[in-house]
């Protein structure tokens, strides 16, 4: 009949079952997170959860940065990204944690600067470098520790870093590490090791990656390594097939999200598997 359908297979059994998707709303405004007991964040580290949307099933949504560690939130303009990275925003920094944002277009996150517990936000280009580096200092300084036996993972207070408009990002940091690389530098800017890893032994020093792109592609997907390490997903609007196989491995996942939904969403439930849901808009 007509409408839109879902599938639930059941590969053991031999079967599968069709139903009409429920219908989502059109918009979920963001719950005001209760106040947390935020004195120590070392004790309520795996127990956070940043509610970001809500799937078809009414289920909430949430990031578990003590789980996963690193969320990738992809949508091109328009289609609700950056009030949900203010939504992810406002769930970190309620919880006590401090933030720091790059914050590549200069003025999406620049009213950010008075939040509560946010400490950084950086908008021109040797400002992200820099603060990308010390979060890359903070994470191997933590990183050395552990490996003498001198700490434990959980000794450290969590740190998450936002690198918005990530691919954009990399054309500017390129353009501009070209004119002040001396000879002697390496030919691809360090920003990006550093990046990658942060993506790889974050976990350990508890230092978090949130970044967001208009689109997957290359520069976020070119190594196996960056997808595996960015568990938790979000991809704002429908995707085309490529972009499918990309962000979800699967060429169909995405690609049927009704047309000019802002906030709408094919992102990872608590058991890992991509779902549709609706973001929360967030206040600007």
């Amino acid at each position: 009949g007509p409408g839109r359908w879902r599938a639930h297979w059941d590969l053991g059994g031999d079967t599968v079952q069709f139903e009409l998707r429920p219908a989502l709303p059109n918009e979920v405004w963001m719950p005001v997170p209760p106040p947390t007991d935020a004195v120590d964040l070392r004790v309520n580290y795996r127990a956070v959860q940043v509610p970001y949307a809500v799937d078809e099933d009414g289920m909430v949504m949430s990031w578990r940065p003590g789980v996963v560690p690193h969320f990738l939130i992809i949508g091109p303009t328009g289609m609700g990204k950056t009030s949900t990275s203010r939504a992810v925003i406002a769930g970190i920094t309620s919880n006590g944690w401090p933030m720091w944002i790059a914050d590549v277009k200069r003025v999406e996150f620049r009213d950010t600067r008075d939040w509560p517990n946010v400490q950084v936000v950086a908008s021109s280009i040797p400002q992200i470098v820099a603060m990308i580096h010390q979060a890359w200092q903070v994470m191997m300084d933590r990183y050395e520790l552990v490996e003498q036996g001198k700490a434990k993972p959980s000794d450290f207070e969590p740190l998450v870093v936002l690198i918005d408009e990530y691919t954009e990002f990399i054309n500017m940091l390129r353009s501009w590490y070209a004119r002040v690389k001396v000879k002697g530098d390496s030919s691809v800017p360090p920003t990006l090791d550093e990046v990658a890893s942060l993506l790889r032994l974050g976990r350990t020093g508890r230092v978090h990656l949130v970044m967001t792109a208009q689109r997957p592609d290359i520069a976020l997907f070119g190594s196996g390594e960056m997808r595996d390490n960015l568990g938790q997903r979000a991809s704002l609007g429908r995707l085309s097939p490529k972009g499918a196989e990309m962000m979800w491995e699967s060429a169909s996942v995405g690609v049927s999200i009704p047309r000019g939904k802002v906030g709408r969403m094919t992102t990872t439930n608590d058991d890992g598997h991509p779902v549709e849901a609706q973001a929360y808009r967030f206040p600007d």
